[in-house]
Protein backbone atom coordinates (compact mmCIF):
# COMPACT_ATOMS: atom_id res chain seq x y z
CA UNK A 1 0.00 0.00 0.00
CA UNK A 2 1.25 3.48 -0.90
CA UNK A 3 0.00 6.48 1.09
CA UNK A 4 0.69 10.16 0.46
CA UNK A 5 0.53 12.12 3.72
CA UNK A 6 -0.17 15.83 3.32
CA UNK A 7 0.42 17.78 6.54
CA UNK A 8 0.26 21.48 7.26
CA UNK A 9 3.53 21.84 9.21
CA UNK A 10 6.25 19.24 9.61
CA UNK A 11 7.29 20.35 13.12
CA UNK A 12 3.77 21.07 14.35
CA UNK A 13 2.32 19.02 17.18
CA UNK A 14 -0.56 17.63 15.12
CA UNK A 15 1.71 16.29 12.40
CA UNK A 16 4.37 15.01 14.77
CA UNK A 17 2.07 13.05 17.04
CA UNK A 18 -0.74 12.05 14.68
CA UNK A 19 1.36 11.16 11.62
CA UNK A 20 5.15 11.31 11.87
CA UNK A 21 5.54 9.22 15.02
CA UNK A 22 3.62 6.38 13.33
CA UNK A 23 5.68 6.29 10.12
CA UNK A 24 8.33 3.79 11.30
CA UNK A 25 5.54 1.44 12.38
CA UNK A 26 3.70 1.84 9.07
CA UNK A 27 6.86 1.12 7.08
CA UNK A 28 7.55 -2.03 9.12
CA UNK A 29 4.16 -3.27 7.95
CA UNK A 30 4.91 -2.71 4.29
CA UNK A 31 3.21 0.65 3.85
CA UNK A 32 5.12 3.03 1.59
CA UNK A 33 4.81 6.54 3.06
CA UNK A 34 5.50 9.88 1.39
CA UNK A 35 5.24 13.16 3.33
CA UNK A 36 4.76 16.71 2.13
CA UNK A 37 3.97 19.83 4.14
CA UNK A 38 2.51 23.20 3.27
CA UNK A 39 4.38 25.21 5.91
CA UNK A 40 8.09 24.49 5.73
CA UNK A 41 10.36 25.86 8.51
CA UNK A 42 11.37 29.05 6.68
CA UNK A 43 7.72 29.84 5.97
CA UNK A 44 6.68 29.23 9.57
CA UNK A 45 9.41 31.62 10.74
CA UNK A 46 7.62 34.59 9.11
CA UNK A 47 4.03 33.33 9.04
CA UNK A 48 3.00 34.93 12.33
CA UNK A 49 5.14 38.03 12.00
CA UNK A 50 3.75 41.34 10.87
CA UNK A 51 5.15 42.56 7.58
CA UNK A 52 7.68 40.34 5.75
CA UNK A 53 5.37 40.62 2.73
CA UNK A 54 8.00 39.90 0.09
CA UNK A 55 9.04 36.65 1.75
CA UNK A 56 5.42 35.63 2.32
CA UNK A 57 4.54 36.22 -1.33
CA UNK A 58 7.63 34.28 -2.41
CA UNK A 59 6.63 31.39 -0.17
CA UNK A 60 3.10 31.45 -1.60
CA UNK A 61 4.54 30.80 -5.06
CA UNK A 62 6.57 27.92 -3.65
CA UNK A 63 3.40 26.53 -2.10
CA UNK A 64 1.55 26.69 -5.43
CA UNK A 65 4.37 24.59 -6.83
CA UNK A 66 3.73 22.06 -4.06
CA UNK A 67 0.03 22.02 -4.94
CA UNK A 68 0.66 21.16 -8.60
CA UNK A 69 3.28 18.57 -7.67
CA UNK A 70 0.86 16.78 -5.35
CA UNK A 71 -2.02 16.95 -7.81
CA UNK A 72 0.16 15.09 -10.30
CA UNK A 73 1.68 12.47 -8.03
CA UNK A 74 -1.59 11.70 -6.22
CA UNK A 75 -2.46 9.39 -9.13
CA UNK A 76 0.39 7.06 -8.12
CA UNK A 77 -0.82 6.41 -4.54
CA UNK A 78 -3.51 4.16 -3.11
CA UNK A 79 -4.63 6.57 -0.38
CA UNK A 80 -4.24 10.29 0.27
CA UNK A 81 -4.07 11.20 3.96
CA UNK A 82 -4.81 14.89 4.59
CA UNK A 83 -3.94 16.01 8.10
CA UNK A 84 -5.88 19.03 9.37
CA UNK A 85 -5.29 21.76 6.79
CA UNK A 86 -2.59 20.98 4.25
CA UNK A 87 -3.41 24.38 2.79
CA UNK A 88 -4.15 27.04 5.41
CA UNK A 89 -5.48 29.29 2.65
CA UNK A 90 -8.07 28.84 -0.07
CA UNK A 91 -11.64 27.52 -0.26
CA UNK A 92 -10.67 23.84 -0.34
CA UNK A 93 -10.71 23.20 -4.10
CA UNK A 94 -7.34 21.43 -3.98
CA UNK A 95 -8.33 19.06 -1.16
CA UNK A 96 -11.72 18.28 -2.70
CA UNK A 97 -10.17 17.61 -6.10
CA UNK A 98 -7.86 15.08 -4.47
CA UNK A 99 -10.98 13.34 -3.15
CA UNK A 100 -12.08 12.74 -6.75
CA UNK A 101 -8.66 11.39 -7.76
CA UNK A 102 -8.10 8.91 -4.93
CA UNK A 103 -9.75 7.85 -1.66
CA UNK A 104 -8.93 10.45 1.00
CA UNK A 105 -8.62 9.95 4.74
CA UNK A 106 -9.12 13.28 6.47
CA UNK A 107 -7.62 13.75 9.95
CA UNK A 108 -9.26 16.35 12.20
CA UNK A 109 -7.74 17.20 15.59
CA UNK A 110 -8.78 20.83 16.04
CA UNK A 111 -12.04 22.74 15.71
CA UNK A 112 -10.71 24.46 12.59
CA UNK A 113 -14.27 24.73 11.26
CA UNK A 114 -14.75 27.58 13.76
CA UNK A 115 -13.79 31.11 12.81
CA UNK A 116 -10.78 32.14 14.87
CA UNK A 117 -8.98 35.43 15.26
CA UNK A 118 -5.25 34.84 14.92
CA UNK A 119 -2.09 36.74 14.14
CA UNK A 120 -1.38 35.44 10.66
CA UNK A 121 -2.36 38.84 9.16
CA UNK A 122 -2.95 38.47 5.41
CA UNK A 123 -3.45 34.72 5.73
CA UNK A 124 -6.41 35.24 8.04
CA UNK A 125 -8.34 36.81 5.16
CA UNK A 126 -7.46 33.89 2.89
CA UNK A 127 -8.59 31.24 5.34
CA UNK A 128 -11.99 29.61 4.76
CA UNK A 129 -13.11 27.62 7.84
CA UNK A 130 -16.35 26.73 6.02
CA UNK A 131 -14.33 24.57 3.63
CA UNK A 132 -13.78 21.94 6.34
CA UNK A 133 -17.29 20.51 6.12
CA UNK A 134 -16.92 20.23 2.34
CA UNK A 135 -13.62 18.39 2.67
CA UNK A 136 -15.16 16.07 5.26
CA UNK A 137 -18.15 15.29 3.05
CA UNK A 138 -15.90 14.55 0.07
CA UNK A 139 -13.50 12.30 2.01
CA UNK A 140 -13.74 8.53 2.08
CA UNK A 141 -13.07 8.35 5.81
CA UNK A 142 -12.59 10.82 8.68
CA UNK A 143 -10.39 10.35 11.74
CA UNK A 144 -11.31 12.63 14.64
CA UNK A 145 -9.19 13.36 17.68
CA UNK A 146 -12.07 13.42 20.17
CA UNK A 147 -15.84 12.96 20.49
CA UNK A 148 -16.62 16.67 19.99
CA UNK A 149 -14.86 16.69 16.62
CA UNK A 150 -16.38 13.33 15.70
CA UNK A 151 -19.89 14.68 16.36
CA UNK A 152 -19.22 17.54 13.96
CA UNK A 153 -17.74 15.26 11.28
CA UNK A 154 -20.67 12.84 11.45
CA UNK A 155 -22.97 15.59 10.21
CA UNK A 156 -21.24 15.37 6.84
CA UNK A 157 -19.74 11.87 6.67
CA UNK A 158 -20.93 8.57 8.13
CA UNK A 159 -17.44 7.03 8.09
CA UNK A 160 -15.89 8.58 11.20
CA UNK A 161 -13.61 7.00 13.79
CA UNK A 162 -12.16 8.54 16.94
CA UNK A 163 -8.41 8.07 17.30
CA UNK A 164 -6.95 10.21 20.10
CA UNK A 165 -3.64 12.00 19.76
CA UNK A 166 -1.05 9.59 21.12
CA UNK A 167 2.54 9.59 22.26
CA UNK A 168 5.43 7.20 21.68
CA UNK A 169 6.06 5.75 25.13
CA UNK A 170 9.45 4.46 24.02
CA UNK A 171 10.61 8.06 23.52
CA UNK A 172 8.65 9.89 26.21
CA UNK A 173 9.74 7.94 29.27
CA UNK A 174 9.37 8.40 33.01
CA UNK A 175 11.94 10.73 34.50
CA UNK A 176 14.53 9.28 36.87
CA UNK A 177 13.83 10.08 40.51
CA UNK A 178 16.43 12.38 41.99
CA UNK A 179 16.95 14.03 45.34
CA UNK A 180 15.13 17.35 45.12
CA UNK A 181 17.17 20.44 45.87
CA UNK A 182 15.89 23.95 45.42
CA UNK A 183 12.38 25.09 44.47
CA UNK A 184 9.71 22.80 43.08
CA UNK A 185 9.22 23.42 39.35
CA UNK A 186 5.72 24.02 38.02
CA UNK A 187 5.96 23.71 34.25
CA UNK A 188 3.99 24.46 31.13
CA UNK A 189 4.80 23.50 27.53
CA UNK A 190 2.85 24.52 24.45
CA UNK A 191 2.58 26.58 21.29
CA UNK A 192 2.39 30.37 21.14
CA UNK A 193 -1.32 30.12 20.31
CA UNK A 194 -2.08 28.84 23.82
CA UNK A 195 0.15 31.34 25.65
CA UNK A 196 -2.84 33.59 26.49
CA UNK A 197 -4.34 30.75 28.53
CA UNK A 198 -1.10 30.48 30.49
CA UNK A 199 -0.89 34.23 31.11
CA UNK A 200 -4.38 34.23 32.60
CA UNK A 201 -3.17 31.69 35.19
CA UNK A 202 -0.29 33.88 36.43
CA UNK A 203 -2.29 35.48 39.30
CA UNK A 204 -3.27 32.12 40.77
CA UNK A 205 0.31 30.85 40.42
CA UNK A 206 1.39 33.95 42.33
CA UNK A 207 -0.90 32.85 45.18
CA UNK A 208 0.78 29.45 45.19
CA UNK A 209 4.22 31.09 45.17
CA UNK A 210 3.26 33.16 48.21
CA UNK A 211 2.87 29.91 50.19
CA UNK A 212 5.52 27.60 48.74
CA UNK A 213 9.05 27.62 47.36
CA UNK A 214 8.30 27.19 43.66
CA UNK A 215 9.75 28.11 40.30
CA UNK A 216 7.80 28.43 37.06
CA UNK A 217 9.20 27.10 33.80
CA UNK A 218 7.48 27.88 30.49
CA UNK A 219 8.57 26.25 27.22
CA UNK A 220 7.16 27.44 23.89
CA UNK A 221 7.90 28.62 20.39
CA UNK A 222 8.02 32.41 20.06
CA UNK A 223 7.86 32.84 23.84
CA UNK A 224 8.50 36.30 25.30
CA UNK A 225 10.53 36.96 28.42
CA UNK A 226 7.90 36.97 31.17
CA UNK A 227 8.66 38.90 34.35
CA UNK A 228 6.32 39.10 37.35
CA UNK A 229 7.33 40.53 40.71
CA UNK A 230 7.43 37.82 43.34
CA UNK A 231 7.64 34.98 40.83
CA UNK A 232 10.73 33.12 39.63
CA UNK A 233 10.04 32.39 35.97
CA UNK A 234 12.26 30.65 33.46
CA UNK A 235 11.26 30.88 29.80
CA UNK A 236 12.79 28.58 27.24
CA UNK A 237 12.43 28.22 23.48
CA UNK A 238 10.89 24.92 22.50
CA UNK A 239 13.14 22.46 20.70
CA UNK A 240 12.16 18.98 19.49
CA UNK A 241 15.59 17.71 20.56
CA UNK A 242 15.10 18.92 24.14
CA UNK A 243 11.36 18.36 24.51
CA UNK A 244 11.63 15.18 26.59
CA UNK A 245 14.33 16.69 28.80
CA UNK A 246 12.25 19.83 29.35
CA UNK A 247 9.19 17.80 30.33
CA UNK A 248 11.24 15.74 32.76
CA UNK A 249 12.49 18.93 34.42
CA UNK A 250 8.94 19.67 35.65
CA UNK A 251 7.70 18.54 39.07
CA UNK A 252 4.09 19.49 38.30
CA UNK A 253 2.61 20.21 34.87
CA UNK A 254 -0.28 22.62 34.34
CA UNK A 255 -2.78 22.93 31.51
CA UNK A 256 -5.04 25.98 31.97
CA UNK A 257 -7.75 26.46 29.32
CA UNK A 258 -10.99 28.44 28.97
CA UNK A 259 -14.30 26.66 28.53
CA UNK A 260 -15.30 27.30 24.91
CA UNK A 261 -15.94 25.47 21.65
CA UNK A 262 -12.39 25.94 20.37
CA UNK A 263 -10.92 24.29 23.47
CA UNK A 264 -13.51 21.49 23.30
CA UNK A 265 -11.98 20.66 19.93
CA UNK A 266 -8.52 20.23 21.48
CA UNK A 267 -7.05 16.79 22.12
CA UNK A 268 -5.48 17.31 25.55
CA UNK A 269 -1.94 16.71 24.43
CA UNK A 270 -0.20 18.67 27.20
CA UNK A 271 -1.79 16.37 29.76
CA UNK A 272 -0.74 13.34 27.72
CA UNK A 273 2.85 14.61 27.55
CA UNK A 274 2.99 15.28 31.28
CA UNK A 275 1.52 11.92 32.25
CA UNK A 276 3.78 9.98 29.87
CA UNK A 277 6.83 11.73 31.33
CA UNK A 278 5.99 11.08 34.97
CA UNK A 279 4.84 14.63 35.71
CA UNK A 280 1.72 15.01 37.93
CA UNK A 281 -0.80 17.12 36.05
CA UNK A 282 -3.41 19.74 36.93
CA UNK A 283 -5.67 20.66 34.00
CA UNK A 284 -8.80 22.68 33.36
CA UNK A 285 -12.03 20.72 33.74
CA UNK A 286 -13.08 21.04 30.10
CA UNK A 287 -13.29 19.01 26.91
CA UNK A 288 -11.24 15.86 26.45
CA UNK A 289 -9.33 16.57 29.68
CA UNK A 290 -12.32 15.03 31.44
CA UNK A 291 -11.73 11.81 29.50
CA UNK A 292 -7.96 11.70 29.97
CA UNK A 293 -7.88 12.64 33.66
CA UNK A 294 -9.79 10.81 36.37
CA UNK A 295 -9.79 13.51 39.04
CA UNK A 296 -7.82 12.37 42.08
CA UNK A 297 -6.67 9.12 40.43
CA UNK A 298 -4.17 10.07 37.73
CA UNK A 299 -4.28 13.87 37.95
CA UNK A 300 -6.39 16.82 39.02
CA UNK A 301 -9.13 18.72 37.18
CA UNK A 302 -9.82 22.31 38.24
CA UNK A 303 -12.82 24.47 37.35
CA UNK A 304 -12.27 27.65 39.39
CA UNK A 305 -9.30 29.76 40.47
CA UNK A 306 -9.84 28.55 44.01
CA UNK A 307 -9.70 24.91 42.86
CA UNK A 308 -6.51 25.56 40.91
CA UNK A 309 -4.75 26.99 43.97
CA UNK A 310 -6.13 24.28 46.27
CA UNK A 311 -5.18 21.36 44.04
CA UNK A 312 -1.71 22.59 43.12
CA UNK A 313 -1.10 23.19 46.84
CA UNK A 314 -2.33 19.70 47.68
CA UNK A 315 0.13 18.19 45.19
CA UNK A 316 3.02 20.25 46.50
CA UNK A 317 2.32 19.13 50.06
CA UNK A 318 1.97 15.41 49.28
CA UNK A 319 4.84 13.48 47.66
CA UNK A 320 2.70 10.38 48.12
CA UNK A 321 -0.03 11.89 45.95
CA UNK A 322 2.56 12.91 43.37
CA UNK A 323 3.79 9.31 43.15
CA UNK A 324 0.22 8.05 42.81
CA UNK A 325 -0.44 10.39 39.87
CA UNK A 326 2.88 9.43 38.25
CA UNK A 327 2.09 5.71 38.44
CA UNK A 328 -1.55 5.93 37.37
CA UNK A 329 -0.89 8.61 34.77
CA UNK A 330 1.71 6.52 32.98
CA UNK A 331 -0.62 3.51 33.12
CA UNK A 332 -3.40 5.57 31.49
CA UNK A 333 -1.12 6.66 28.66
CA UNK A 334 0.20 3.17 27.99
CA UNK A 335 -3.31 1.71 27.88
CA UNK A 336 -5.16 4.41 25.92
CA UNK A 337 -2.95 7.17 24.51
CA UNK A 338 0.21 5.51 23.22
CA UNK A 339 1.32 5.10 19.60
CA UNK A 340 1.70 1.40 20.25
CA UNK A 341 -1.96 1.11 21.37
CA UNK A 342 -3.48 3.28 18.64
CA UNK A 343 -1.44 1.86 15.74
CA UNK A 344 -4.00 -0.91 15.15
CA UNK A 345 -6.77 1.67 14.74
CA UNK A 346 -4.91 3.43 11.93
CA UNK A 347 -4.12 0.15 10.19
CA UNK A 348 -7.79 -0.84 10.37
CA UNK A 349 -8.84 2.42 8.69
CA UNK A 350 -6.17 1.99 6.00
CA UNK A 351 -7.45 -1.51 5.21
CA UNK A 352 -11.07 -0.35 5.07
CA UNK A 353 -10.27 2.51 2.70
CA UNK A 354 -7.66 0.67 0.64
CA UNK A 355 -9.82 -2.39 0.04
CA UNK A 356 -13.04 -0.52 -0.66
Amino acid sequence: MKILFLISRSNGGSARFRVLSYLPHFKKRGISCTIDSFIFPEFHEVLYKRGCYFRKILFIFIVFGKVFKNLFRAFFYDIIFIQKKFLIIGPGWFERFLCFIKPVIYDLDDAIFLKQNNHSNIFQKLNYPQKIKKIISSSKYVIAGNSYLASYAKKYNKNVRIIPTAIDTEIFILKTKQQKNGPLVIGWIGSHSTLPYLMESIPLLKKVADKYNIKLKFVSDHIPDIKVRGLEIETKDWSPDEEVKDLQSFDIGIMPQPNNDWVRGKCGFKAIQYMASGVPCVASNVGINQDIINDGYNGFLASTKEEWVKKISKLIESPKLQNKFIKNGRKTIEERFSVQTNLKKYLTVFRLVGND
